[in-house]
């Protein structure tokens, strides 16, 4: 499977994964501690923040009085090509809906909240981080913005998701980490491609190559085989 259609299934299943860990690192159990990095396969538990609010808007109470979660909803910060690719795949994930979009051109911000029924766009990236209705931000942008947007979200205490790459060097992608860690709050990378059956099997491939190389090293079996020169 290529192309758009493999990359929007591939975006699918990190974000449906995404989608269900957001929810749960929000704090369906108020307070617990479950801060850390998260990719499209899981949460690696690390950091000392706690969640203090529920992903899910903390339900609401139908007729019945019965407690009804709400959907997550998702700002998608950038409305260009990476954007398009994430909305593919949320479209197959259930439990989210959009609830705004950003771009730095109000039209071309309009367009796309209309092709994905989007009820908000803005270009003011600041007032769409302070909303209190939003419940993960995607930043989906070029790469030299990741790091600004990612601190914003981190101080204003908000669950974020980061395209590939995380950041474009070791010490941006340090900063992002600790910004997030002590904020008490999510901080998600997007690595959609891990998900892809050709790299699935080509990590299979490298594992059980490795394993026969760690069990019988080319460099052993070198000097076993090697003769001892005779002198003349």
């Amino acid at each position: 499977m290529t192309g758009r259609l493999g990359a929007a299934v591939a975006s699918a299943e990190a974000l449906r994964c995404l989608v269900v860990i957001t929810a749960a690192a929000g704090g369906l159990c108020r307070g617990e501690r479950r801060a850390g990095i998260a990719d499209g396969a899981g949460i690696e538990p690390g950091g000392t923040g706690r969640h203090d609010r529920c992903l899910l808007s903390e339900g609401r109470r139908n007729g019945k009085g019965d407690l009804q979660m709400s959907n997550v909803r998702i700002a998608m910060i950038g409305s260009g090509f990476v954007a398009e690719f994430y909305m593919q795949g949320l479209a197959n994930v259930r439990g989210q809906e959009g609830g705004a979009n950003y771009s730095r051109d109000l039209k071309r911000a309009r367009e796309f909240a209309m092709r994905w029924t989007i009820p908000e766009p803005g270009t003011d990236l600041g007032q769409i981080i302070e909303r209190e209705d939003i419940d993960l931000y995607v930043i989906a942008l070029p790469n030299e913005e990741h790091l600004p947007v990612s601190l914003a979200l981190s101080k204003a205490k908000k669950h974020q998701v980061c395209t590939k790459p995380l950041a474009r060097n070791h010490q941006e992608a340090k900063a992002m980490w600790k910004a997030a860690d002590e904020s008490g709050k999510m901080h998600a990378y997007a690595e959609t491609e891990v998900f892809s059956p050709c790299v699935v099997k080509a990590r299979e491939m490298a594992v059980e190559r490795l394993a026969k190389v760690a069990l019988n090293p080319p460099l052993s079996r070198g000097r076993a085989e090697r003769k001892p020169i005779q002198s003349q």
